[in-house]
């Protein structure tokens, strides 16, 4: 169009240069043609392993570029997309048949969702007027979850009611009776059920648990404006810690992020899905939060997490760097409810800590730091 323009200007002005500058363009647009005429025999496959990874873990994307016509394929770049980035991969020339490996380290220092691809086959002039794709392949997606570390459960903020429910998971222990089953080596002999016994001719027992269980419910601040750079994924690594701790001892938990409830008596505790779900998870606060002053009203989801949680014994809150004054409005409401309130601020290092009434104030960098002061809380 610009060609046109041009030559019909110089021609209309009577300017020799304007039209000679037309001529080039069409010239040029002559020449660029035949490079994108006439199709492909590439394959193009891809393989992401593994699929799913702790943060900072190695994970590969690897194209597989095979030529299944019966000539040999030029040599041509490929366009991949890992992460919204774009990067040219040299293909070189193939032989019928023969394959060729690209593989490709793909990002996993933050938490998060990585799109991987597509990888285009496309044919373009060297002068990148025309451009046409031959083929693309799908969307691969890598899931990078939080960093997991084993956790102590608490000792304290044990469940007030010893008569509330229990299961086969629960510990053994001489407060709430379960059920009568059948006698096993090493058993109580003061717990035989000697009815039962009569009826099924097997040795039977009463069998009792200890029910106190600490209850513990996590609250993530999923304010940006109180982490630092990087502080965010920490936080959530420690968030996802507590849960994958308690899934695995078979301990009640309850888990906010935000106003999102990822497990509690509303929405069952499986690791696995939690893991994933926070791999989606944003820090990045919507327009009408911004408009909110930063602690008034108490950490978001604090209201939601201990109304759905009746029977919570100990509350953890994870944040950044809030002030007491932000803090007391969420911790206040846990108290009333007579619970344990922990606060875990994610702060860089060297950061002045501070202290807040009637709670308990661990100052972190990371999930390393945190497991250190944890310890030193669960002894």
């Amino acid at each position: 169009m610009l060609g046109v323009v041009v030559y019909l200007a110089g021609w209309w002005l009577g300017w020799i240069e304007l039209t000679a500058v037309g001529v080039g363009c069409f010239l040029a647009l002559l020449m660029a043609m035949p490079f994108v005429f006439g199709g492909h025999a590439l394959e193009v496959g891809r393989v992401v392993e593994p699929r799913q990874v702790e943060r900072g873990t190695a994970a590969f994307s690897q194209l597989s570029v095979t030529n299944t016509g019966r000539a040999p394929s030029a040599s041509r770049e490929l366009e991949d997309r890992i992460d919204g980035k774009v990067q040219l991969v040299s293909v070189p020339a193939l032989a019928p048949g023969a394959s060729s490996q690209h593989i490709a380290e793909l990002p996993t220092a933050r938490r998060g969702v990585i799109e991987v691809g597509p990888a285009v086959v496309a044919k373009a002039d060297p002068l990148g007027l025309f451009r046409r794709e031959l083929g693309r392949t799908a969307v691969e997606t890598l899931l990078v979850r939080p960093r997991i570390l084993p956790l102590s459960p608490l000792r304290s903020g044990f469940a007030k009611d010893l008569e509330g429910p229990t299961h086969d998971t629960s510990p053994a222990g001489n407060v709430a009776f379960h059920a009568i089953r059948e006698y096993t080596l090493g058993d109580d002999h003061r717990h035989i059920h000697w009815l039962s016994s009569a009826r099924t001719g097997s040795l039977m027992v009463r069998h009792y648990v200890d029910n106190r269980r600490p209850h513990l419910g996590v609250l993530v601040d999923v304010d940006a404006r109180v982490y630092g750079s990087g502080l965010f994924d920490e936080a959530i690594d420690i968030a996802g810690s507590q849960v994958v701790s308690a899934a695995s001892d078979g301990r009640p938990v309850a888990l906010q992020v935000g106003e999102d409830t990822l497990c509690g008596r509303h929405a069952p505790v499986f690791a696995d899905e939690v893991l994933n779900s926070l791999c989606y998870v944003d820090s990045t606060p919507s327009p009408e939060v911004e408009a909110v002053e930063v602690g008034s009203g108490g950490i978001r989801g604090d209201g939601q997490l201990l109304a759905q949680e009746q029977t919570l014994s100990a509350l953890l809150v994870i944040t950044g760097d809030r002030s007491p004054e932000d803090l007391m409005p969420s911790v206040s409401r846990a108290k009333r409810k007579g619970m344990t309130v922990i606060v875990c601020r994610v702060v860089p290092a060297g950061t002045e800590s501070v202290q807040v009434p009637r709670a308990q104030v661990l100052d972190c960098s990371g999930l390393d730091d945190f497991v250190d002061a944890w310890r030193g809380i669960v002894r």
